[in-house]
């Protein structure tokens, strides 16, 4: 994560299940399922790893792991990692995404 600078990469599209940005795929690591697997952008592959669904409560949520997009650590710093964790309902899992 990083302070909004309105720099290209901060730009997301929502295309069916996939939010893309810079013409990659957000995705979790390797397919992964755990609690604190990294999230990160990818070539796009339409993989259970990029499927996102926004139930519109602020989450972003993986099927395939039934896990949330989450802020590791309740971080907001600069540079604070992206990874899924079971849905909480903290604010470091809200987000604000295109619809």
């Amino acid at each position: 994560m990083y302070t909004c600078n309105g720099q290209s990469n901060q730009f997301w599209s929502h295309i069916g299940n996939t939010f893309q940005s810079l013409g990659k795929c957000l995705n979790v690591t390797g397919g992964g399922t755990a609690n604190s697997t990294r999230v990160q952008l990818w070539t796009c592959n339409n993989s259970g790893a990029q499927q996102w669904t926004a139930p519109g409560d602020g989450t972003l949520r993986n099927p395939q792991s039934g896990r949330c997009l989450d802020a590791a650590g309740g971080g907001t710093a600069d540079g604070t990692p992206v990874i899924i964790y079971d849905c909480n309902g903290g604010s470091n899992q809200l987000w604000t995404y295109p619809s």
